[in-house]
């Protein structure tokens, strides 16, 4: 019952990575954005940042509303778009799109999950590159 925000991160198109760039470099993309989220979360109430498959991520944020969720997503999402993956001489720019979800009395995990895929979509669907709270 008590309250918490989740963020659903997923990188704007990546299957133009692996398809241009090879699986490889894809990895090393995913490594380079995990890292630049990971080292965005301030507190160790943050630190709460699961890959949940592909290059979709959530990051749980215990006693946050919205709006503070909202704020982690937005310092994430500037990090990574300023901090583009250097391979060699090769430079990667990446964005992500974050889609969040507060938790609502009786609620179940799945379904605040549900909700910030849902606002995750909207992101992507508004363009992409930019967080969109449920």
């Amino acid at each position: 019952g008590a309250p918490y925000s989740l963020v659903m991160i997923d990188i704007d198109h990546f299957k133009h990575v692996n398809d241009t760039y090879g699986h490889n470099t894809g990895d090393l993309v995913l490594q380079h954005v995990t890292s630049t989220a990971a080292n965005a979360l301030r507190f160790e109430e943050e630190t709460l940042f699961f890959r949940l498959g592909g290059e979709e991520f959530v990051i749980l944020l215990p006693d946050t509303d919205g709006e503070a969720a909202r704020f982690v997503a937005e310092r994430i999402r500037e990090r990574i778009e300023k901090s583009p993956t250097k391979l060699a001489d090769t430079i990667i720019p990446v964005t992500v799109s974050a889609g969040i979800a507060s938790y609502r009395l009786g609620e179940t995990p799945e379904e605040i999950l549900k909700r910030a895929d849902h606002a995750l979509y909207q992101a992507k669907e508004n363009g992409r590159n930019q967080s969109c709270l449920e």
